[in-house]
């Protein structure tokens, strides 16, 4: 038991220690990246499964509490809810790649990897996932949430410039374009996703 302990602490520091690097730092960290050559399987180990966990776990935690403290609360949908919403997060994940990658390819006219897009849209993603996960635990967060989100297009235009960097080439570094397509895709198809099953 304290072996499987220490197993999900050392996932969750590093975790954390990734997270903080990236926010502070995103330009040093898309490089680590591309130095690290990170794939696709150690890139859902480090960032994808404990996120998704972590969200899970966080409106799981909600649902206990509100359970207790509101009358005629529906904790059976809610408990759905809190296991659904990482689905949609890792289902919304691939489908940006599979939208992304045919457009980064006409814009640039270069070859692009699938497992390569889909690495760089899970850092992409952490603001999301990061602001998903205190969402899933404090509901009323969501306006400042959304304002947090916005930094991922800083995130977006920095990854482009780094690591697609030979993809891009230094006549598109500033690439305002891909960077406001790959924000809107991303939000546009989680938040949609969200509302529509929501509203089930």
């Amino acid at each position: 038991m304290k072996n499987i302990y220490e197993k999900i602490k050392a996932i969750y520091v590093a975790l954390y220690l990734e997270c903080k690097d990236f926010i502070i730092d995103p330009n040093i960290f898309w490089g680590k990246v591309v130095e690290e050559r990170r794939s696709w399987t150690d890139t859902q180990t480090r960032i994808l499964y404990p996120f998704l966990a972590l969200i899970c776990v966080c409106g799981l935690i909600r649902v206990f509490y509100e359970n207790i403290y509101l009358n005629d609360y529906d904790a059976l949908t809610q408990t759905l809810l809190a296991f659904v919403w990482p689905v949609i997060l890792g289902i919304s994940l691939l489908v940006t790649a599979v939208v992304m990658r045919p457009m980064l390819q006409f814009y640039t006219q270069k070859s692009v990897d699938f497992e390569r897009m889909v690495i760089f849209l899970t850092y992409v993603e952490i603001p999301l996932l990061l602001s998903a996960a205190i969402y899933a635990l404090v509901p009323i967060m969501l306006v400042v949430l959304i304002f947090f989100n916005f930094y991922s297009a800083y995130i977006i235009m920095l990854g482009y410039n780094v690591y697609f960097a030979e993809v891009m080439g230094d006549d598109k570094k500033y690439n305002f374009l891909t960077t406001f397509v790959t924000l809107a895709i991303i939000y546009s198809l989680t938040y949609c996703a969200w509302g529509k099953f929501c509203n089930i």
